[in-house]
C-alpha cells in the first residue's frame, strides 16, 4: 500500500466547456452538426445539463465540494451570435459566474474557445481562411474588457490538435471537410491567433487592469507507443504523429515555432506562453501496414490493459511522462487542465483520480512545479462526436429533469481536497 501526501498549494478542483453543459445553444456550429445527425448516439447539445439555468445551484455544489478551482469556457456562439452583434446579457451572465465563484473562495480558469464555433464564422470558412483571423480577435478582445478583472488564468484554445483531428482528417467534428491541407492551413491560423490573443491579454491587464495575469493553452497529449517487437513503419508512423499531433502545437503556441516543412508563414519566435496545460486521458498503440497500395495506421487500445467506458487504456503513467518531457523542454509551470474517464456505474472513477493524482505526487517530488489539477469533468456532459452517452461526472445529470447527484468519487475527492493524503 502507497500512501502519500499532496502539498498544500496544489489546487484541485475540475474543468467544463461551455457548450458541454450549458443547453440553450442556438448558434454554435455543433447544434447544426446535431441536427444533422452526426452524434453517434443522435443526441444534441441544444439541452443537456442545462448549466445555464442551475448555475447557482452548480456553484453551490462546487463550494460544498471544497473545489479550489474551476476551469470554464465562455461560448463564442452565445456572446456573438451574429457577425459583430454581442449579446450583452450573456456577458453579464459569464460575469455573475465568475463573481459567484470569487465570492465561493475557487479560482476561476477561462478558456476563450472549446471546439464551438458561431455558425457564422463556420460559414464565412472558419479557420481555414488566414484573414478571418480579425474575427477571433474581435471576440477576444471584447470578452477580456469585459471580463477580464475576474479572471487570473486565461487559456486562449483547448486541444487544438483534437479540433482538427476531427473536423478536418476524422470528419467527426464539423464542418467535416476532411483533408491534410485543412489540417496545417487552419492550424496555422490558430496559432497565429493565439499568439496575438497572448499579446492582447498580457498588454490588457499591464496597461488597464495593473494586475498580473497567466496566459496558456490546453494541450491534449495522447501517449502514443508501439508493441515490444514493432515493424519498422509503425515506429516512423508513431514519430510522425508525436511530431504533428502534439510539437506543431507546442511548439507554435509555445515559443511561435512552426516545425518544417511549414514556412508559408511565420509565427515570431519568443516566449508565448506562462504554463503548459496538458490534458491527459489514455494511451493508445499505434498499428500500421506498411504496403505502399494499402499505406494505414491506426490508433487502438494496448491489449491487456484497463479500460474505461469508451474503450480508453488506463494508463496514469502517462501523466509522469508528459509532465517530466515538457518541463525539461519548456521549463514553465505546469498545470493539468484536464484528466477524467467515463464511468457510468462510478466503479473506478476514485481510483483513476488516486492514481493520476499519484503521478502529480511523482512530479512534484523530482521538482517539476505543478500547481493546478483539474478533473473532467465537474458534471456529466455533451462529449461532442459520442453524444450525452459518456459519463464523465463528478456529478451525475438526469437529463430528462435536470437533477444533479453526487456520485461516492465525487465525495472521495472532497476527501482528498481536504486531507491531502492518499492511500493505494
Amino acid at each position: 500500500m502507497k500512501t502519500f501526501k499532496l502539498p498544500k498549494d496544489l489546487k484541485l478542483g475540475s474543468a467544463t466547456s461551455a457548450l458541454q453543459i450549458e443547453g440553450n445553444i442556438h448558434h454554435s456550429n455543433w447544434l447544426r452538426w446535431s441536427e444533422f445527425h452526426y452524434i453517434f448516439d443522435g443526441s444534441s447539445c441544444a439541452t443537456g445539463a442545462n448549466h445555464y439555468g442551475h448555475l447557482e445551484e452548480d456553484v453551490e455544489l462546487l463550494k460544498q465540494l471544497g473545489h479550489q478551482c474551476y476551469r470554464m469556457s465562455v461560448e463564442w456562439s452565445r456572446i456573438e451570435p451574429e457577425e459583430g452583434l454581442f449579446d450583452a446579457e450573456a456577458l453579464r451572465h459569464y460575469r455573475r459566474e465568475l463573481a459567484l465563484l470569487t465570492e465561493a473562495g475557487i479560482e476561476p480558469m477561462v478558456t476563450l474557445h472549446h471546439f464551438s464555433d458561431p455558425i457564422w464564422f463556420e460559414d464565412k470558412g472558419g479557420w481555414q481562411v488566414s484573414s478571418n483571423k480579425c474575427f477571433f480577435m474581435r471576440y477576444a478582445e471584447k470578452v477580456i474588457r469585459v471580463l477580464g478583472d475576474l479572471v487570473p488564468y486565461w487559456i486562449t484554445f483547448n486541444e487544438p490538435n483534437v479540433y482538427f483531428h476531427g473536423s478536418a482528417l476524422e470528419g467527426t467534428f464539423p464542418p467535416g471537410e476532411k483533408g491534410i491541407d485543412n489540417y496545417f492551413r487552419g492550424s496555422l491560423v490558430m496559432i497565429e491567433c493565439h499568439v496575438a490573443a497572448y499579446r492582447l491579454i498580457h498588454d490588457y491587464y499591464r496597461e488597464r487592469l495593473k494586475q498580473s495575469v497567466k496566459v496558456g493553452v490546453a494541450h491534449h497529449m495522447a501517449y502514443f507507443t508501439v508493441v515490444d517487437q514493432p515493424h519498422w513503419w509503425e515506429t516512423i508512423v508513431m514519430r510522425v504523429m508525436n511530431r504533428y499531433f502534439h510539437e506543431f502545437f507546442l511548439e507554435g503556441m509555445t515559443v511561435g515555432h512552426i516545425l518544417k516543412p511549414f514556412y508559408s508563414r511565420h509565427v515570431k519566435e519568443g516566449l508565448y506562453a506562462d504554463f503548459i496545460g496538458i490534458n491527459y486521458y489514455a494511451r493508445h498503440q499505434v498499428k500500421a501496414t506498411p504496403h505502399m497500395e494499402t499505406l494505414y495506421a491506426t490508433v487502438e487500445p494496448m491489449k491487456g490493459g484497463n479500460y474505461n467506458d469508451l474503450g480508453w487504456e488506463i494508463y496514469p503513467k502517462g501523466l509522469y511522462h508528459f509532465g517530466k518531457l515538457l518541463y525539461k523542454r519548456y521549463g514553465l509551470p505546469i498545470l493539468i487542465t484536464e484528466n477524467g474517464t467515463p464511468d457510468a456505474k462510478d466503479e473506478f472513477r476514485g481510483d483513476y483520480i488516486m492514481d493520476h493524482l499519484y503521478q502529480v505526487y511523482r512530479l512534484i517530488k523530482t521538482g517539476v512545479p505543478v500547481t493546478h489539477y483539474y478533473y473532467w469533468s465537474l458534471m456529466d456532459n455533451f462529449e461532442w462526436a459520442d453524444g450525452l452517452t459518456p459519463r464523465f461526472g463528478l456529478v451525475a445529470i438526469d437529463y430528462e429533469t435536470e437533477e444533479r447527484t453526487v456520485r461516492p468519487s465525487a465525495m472521495l475527492y472532497k476527501e482528498i481536497i481536504e486531507n491531502r493524503e492518499i492511500r493505494r
